[in-house]
């Protein structure tokens, strides 16, 4: 589950997006959103954080990953 980060966006969408970096994982998700949410502003806030930050990955179930809880 390398290259693997968690999204936020304005405490409505949460999900996964597969990324080198932190930036890049960003910019994959505001591109995505551009092309698929007619009402997604540019400026709106995305919070991207590592699957280790919060405890969202489990190391004893790899296979795990926890989006929103």
């Amino acid at each position: 589950m390398d290259d693997i980060w968690l999204y936020e966006i304005s405490g409505e969408s949460w999900g996964v997006v597969k990324a080198e970096t932190r930036e890049s994982a960003k910019a994959k998700v505001r591109e995505a959103y551009k092309k698929h949410d007619t009402q997604y502003c540019a400026n709106t806030p995305i919070i991207i954080k590592s699957k280790e930050e919060d405890g969202n990955w489990f190391s004893d179930a790899p296979d795990v990953l926890e989006v929103f809880g």
